[in-house]
């Protein structure tokens, strides 16, 4: 029953599809030649009688829409983290009876008197005398007309009560099954509870709740329902955040910090609103938008301990570990009970400056050996950036010559910001004086300059990555090359985007200008390949390059006209507390072809890549990686077709306290 607005009624409905079809039949008679001035005046008084009630009726549905909307929000706010909402949500359908009444009485009370005073203006004084009887008339009938509104109110009220009973003793069973933690019997009651009021926003929210699932991944009607409260509840921003927290569990990121921006627009100093947009932007990736947000809430917060250890995990993840230390330090201030004092070493020992030493071996097929002593460190001088320096040897042998040089290099690695990676290094190598193998002729001691930039950027949220390298340095491969004085400048771009969560598309593009021995030749390489995502630290993928030498060469490496190379890997990574394993193998096939001539058959290719890594103290590392190839594609220059190559390399990095 719809009480409160005239005309909603059966008789009054069919009162108004009367009126309103009145012009509609007088124009029939106009035409016919049936009408008359008294049908026109009559026609035009119930026209705009019932334009008159119309009005009435749209008004009165106005105020009870703002009544319902303020009532539930008022309800809902004063309830949401409470279990009063089961008290206090039935009093709702009570209000709106109550202000459907007031509604309609003051509806009626306007036309009464509206009517009344436009007799008193219009109507002659001797017409009004003569009507004074219709005027009791008119009264009576009023008055009954009220009396017969307060009795249908009286029996909607009664009506109501009924249901409101039903409802609160619904809600209670519900919210006391939640408290108690039986999730079998809370599911039933809020499904009980929506069966009877489907618009009963306290019991779709918790039906959500109730209904996330253990793994993010496995369909829920969390989803929808959440989505429904958004639609009861606009101007309530924990449901914004309750589904933007779900969708984040399923890495659904960017429809995540949509609702959250909604969320913080309607609640903007609100911690859960803030902090938990905040907290989103970090776990997307979005590293730098996360610590912009925790210090702008920290600027006014200065004693939430959570907040502050949160900035410092994302600091340190964005490369800057005397901020995560500050961060870290104030957290434990504020708050002595939770300080981690194994965490404080951590971000201690990532600030600290480091030494490095570093062994290497390799060795390919066809007999040359090489051994590499290296040492270096660094020193931060900023929280953004580190300085340091490294020297090292190199010997290289085979069965008929043997060569040695000298390293020396100064290193700077700056990470201004989260998403963007700088690293540079210039320096120089000096090669011993010795004997050339092949023609004999003796060759002094030599200085030859070597350098490195590698720039790295990351889109937010991890949708793309681009990778610029090029490096200037000394082929060392075998005595030849060294002999030779081979120096390769090379410029190299790998480019990634995520196409999906699980699939990413790469690239690979670059040019070398390799000169020494008398010979200057050109390698260039096109290619890209596909990943998919199994699970975070698990991938499979697909690659294919092309690498291109203008001229063959007699200098000690192998260059082809062209090399087609086709393989499939996967990439993999076991993480302990203190241990990493990462592991990147492929197999496939590849097919060359020589200066003037024709392609070959395609031959077997393989590639395998180890890293194993061990963190023994605070700040400090042990690392073994160990590469292998069996390809003429491989990122070192090949000495001959049919080439294999192996490396071991055992690095310490030692943080000085």
């Amino acid at each position: 029953m719809t009480a409160g607005i005239p005309g909603a009624g059966i008789g009054g409905l069919f009162y108004l599809l009367s009126a309103l079809a009145m012009p509609f039949r007088e124009m029939w008679n106009a035409l016919h030649g049936q009408s008359t001035a008294a049908s026109r005046a009559l026609v035009k008084r119930q026209t705009a009688m019932a334009a008159a009630i119309l009005s009435s009726m749209w008004g009165t549905a106005w105020l009870l829409s703002e009544t319902i909307r303020y009532s539930r929000t008022y309800v809902f706010f004063n309830s949401a983290t409470t279990t009063a909402s089961a008290q206090s949500a039935p009093e709702l359908p009570m209000l709106l009876s109550y202000s459907a009444l007031a509604y309609s009485l003051a509806t009626l009370a306007a036309i009464w008197i509206s009517v009344h005073l436009l007799r008193f203006i219009v109507m002659p004084a001797q017409l009004r005398l003569k009507r004074t009887p219709r005027v009791a008339m008119s009264l009576g009938r009023v008055t009954f007309l009220v009396l017969a509104l307060l009795i249908s109110a009286e029996a909607a009220h009664g009506l109501q009560a009924e249901d409101n009973e039903e409802i609160k003793s619904l809600l209670e069973k519900a919210e006391a099954a939640y408290d108690s933690g039986d999730s079998v019997l809370s599911v039933q009651s809020f499904r009980a509870v929506l069966s009877v009021d489907a618009d009963n926003s306290r019991a779709t929210f918790r039906l959500a709740q109730l209904l996330e699932p253990r793994e993010p991944r496995e369909p829920s009607e969390s989803e929808g329902l959440y989505e429904r409260y958004i639609a009861l509840e606009p101007d309530d921003a924990w449901g914004y955040m309750a589904l933007g927290d779900f969708l984040a569990r399923q890495e659904r990121y960017d429809r995540a910090l949509e609702l959250y921006s909604n969320a913080v627009r309607l609640a903007p100093n609100e911690r859960d609103s803030v902090v938990g947009q905040a907290r989103v932007l970090g776990r997307s990736g979005r590293t730098d938008q996360a610590i912009s947000a925790y210090e702008n809430w920290l600027a006014a917060h200065q004693e939430d301990a959570e907040a502050w250890r949160d900035l410092a995990r994302e600091r340190n993840r964005a490369g800057r570990p005397r901020g995560a230390r500050t961060a870290f330090d104030r957290a434990a201030s504020v708050d002595e009970g939770q300080a981690n004092e194994e965490q404080m070493e951590y971000y201690r020992g990532a600030a600290a400056p480091t030494v490095e030493p570093m062994l290497l071996f390799s060795g390919d097929s066809d007999g040359n050996f090489r051994l590499k002593v290296q040492a270096g460190g660094d020193i931060a001088v900023s929280d953004t950036a580190r300085l340091g320096v490294s020297a090292g040897h190199t010997n290289i042998s085979d069965d008929f010559d043997d060569r040695n040089y000298a390293e020396f290099a100064v290193k700077a690695r700056m990470r201004p910001r989260a998403a963007f990676q700088l690293d540079a290094a210039a320096g120089a190598v000096r090669i011993d004086a010795g004997k050339h193998p092949v023609t004999g002729a003796q060759s002094d001691a030599k200085f030859i300059g070597t350098a490195q930039v590698r720039a790295r950027a990351t889109a937010p949220g991890n949708k793309g990555r681009f990778d610029a390298q090029f490096q200037r340095t000394l082929l060392d491969s075998t005595p030849l090359l060294v002999a030779n004085q081979i120096i390769r400048n090379e410029l190299r771009f790998r480019p990634e985007v995520s196409v999906t969560r699980q699939l990413r598309l790469r690239g690979v593009g670059g040019g070398s200008w390799i000169r020494g021995g008398g010979e200057k030749n050109t390698r260039s390489i096109a290619g890209g390949g596909v990943g998919w995502g199994i699970t975070p630290a698990m991938e499979v993928n697909a690659n294919y390059a092309q690498i291109r030498y203008t001229n063959s060469s007699r200098a000690g490496y192998f260059a082809p006209d062209k090399i087609h190379a086709l393989d499939f890997g996967s990439y993999m990574e076991f993480e302990g507390d203190a241990t990493l394993v990462a592991l990147d193998f492929g197999a496939g096939a590849e097919r060359i072809k020589e200066h003037g001539a024709v392609f070959g058959s395609w031959s077997p290719a393989l590639r395998a890549y180890v890293l194993v890594s061990y963190r023994f103290h605070t700040g400090s590392e042990f690392r073994l990686e160990v590469e292998g190839y069996d390809t003429q594609a491989a990122a070192i220059a090949a000495t001959s077709s049919g080439w294999r190559y192996g490396s071991a390399a055992v690095t310490f990095r030692l943080a000085i306290p």
